[in-house]
């Protein structure tokens, strides 16, 4: 039986993430851990820390991506979807750049199948909703913002 090579993916974009346990160690652990579980090699482990889900314009993912071009790895894992995008058009490119290149993508919380098409509807699904909670988090913060400044309060990256 042929050894699945992966590309793991991790991704912060916040400090917050990082001191609540979504860090870039944590997301490596659990997932060097999946590959250890199902007897993956680990191809490489692509990490972009600091950077929003919200576009592709990730060096790390970049990179991920160009190297699943060239053929160097099998399967793409990540903790969970959103993880690899937050934008729902990102994603469907995503979807079909890995069915071009016979690439099989995994989660470590959702349970994805690319190969069928209820498993495309379902990574469709989780994708809006991605999308749904990046656009939530815009309008908390822009609603934050209004209210300081009809405080009077200066906008510091402080509060």
């Amino acid at each position: 039986m042929k050894k699945i090579k992966v590309a793991i993916y991790i991704r912060v974009s916040t400090k917050k993430q990082v001191d609540e346990g979504y860090s870039l160690d944590a997301q490596k652990e659990k997932l060097e851990k999946l590959c250890e579980t199902n007897g993956y090699i680990i191809y490489k482990i692509y990490a972009d820390e600091g950077k929003s889900g919200k576009n592709t314009k990730r060096p790390a993912y970049q990179e991920m991506m160009e190297d699943m071009h060239n053929g160097l790895f099998d399967k793409i894992i990540v903790t969970k979807l959103d993880r690899i995008s937050r934008s729902l058009i990102d994603l469907e490119e995503l979807i079909q750049d890995l069915q071009k290149n016979n690439c099989s993508f995994e989660t470590a919380s959702e349970k994805i199948d690319l190969d069928s098409s209820i498993g495309v509807m379902f990574v469709r699904l989780l994708g809006i909703f991605a999308q749904f909670e990046r656009e939530r988090i815009t309008e908390r913060i822009n609603d934050t913002f209004e209210e300081m400044v009809a405080q009077g309060k200066p906008i510091t990256g402080d509060q």
